[in-house]
């Protein structure tokens, strides 16, 4: 994580390595300098000002390398307070593939279903010859293995991340 240290008028009094390279900051030349200055979020601003500071807050695409930062600001003294930062671009990239992942398999088995509900209201409601009913139950048949399919390649999928998850939590 990186840390700033700021002044009760929010100028910076300190920055480590990684807060520099996170908010662009350059201590020799930048202490002194409102953190406004170097953060210009409008979100930012409210939450420096609010002083409520429970919660932390995540901005993102602040600087040329488009990172996600998480930003949470404490009292340090009532003269000081440490803003600290930490690079969380590489989890909001996941939050955002997932949440794609999710929609892309509800549309992969709402397609299907779709089908199934759609012969089903046929078979019911219109009187179908033998030989058109039982097209009509192979169909059905080929989306319901397609539906398995997909579902147990979900489970896969959950008992890979499961194994990572204790493999990673192990070491």
């Amino acid at each position: 994580d990186g840390v700033v240290v700021l002044d009760n008028k929010n100028q910076i009094i300190l920055a480590t390595p990684k807060a520099e390279r996170f908010l662009n900051i350059k201590s020799e030349k930048d202490v002194g300098k409102n953190i406004l200055n170097f953060i210009r979020d409008p979100a930012f601003s409210d939450y420096l000002t609010n002083s409520n500071w429970e919660r932390s807050l995540i901005l993102e695409d602040l600087n040329i390398e488009k990172r996600a930062l998480e930003i949470k600001l404490s009292n340090y003294d009532e003269f000081e307070n440490f803003l600290i930062c930490k690079d969380v671009t590489k989890l909001k990239k996941l939050e955002s593939e997932k949440k794609d992942f999710v929609a892309n398999v509800s549309h992969e088995l709402k397609t299907p279903m779709t089908v199934l509900m759609g012969y089903i209201e046929t078979i019911i409601e219109i009187p179908i010859k033998e030989n058109k009913k039982n097209q009509i139950l192979k169909e059905m048949r080929i989306q319901i293995i397609r539906m398995s399919n997909l579902i147990n390649d979900l489970l896969f999928f959950s008992k890979i991340k499961n194994i990572n998850h204790e493999t990673n939590y192990e070491e």
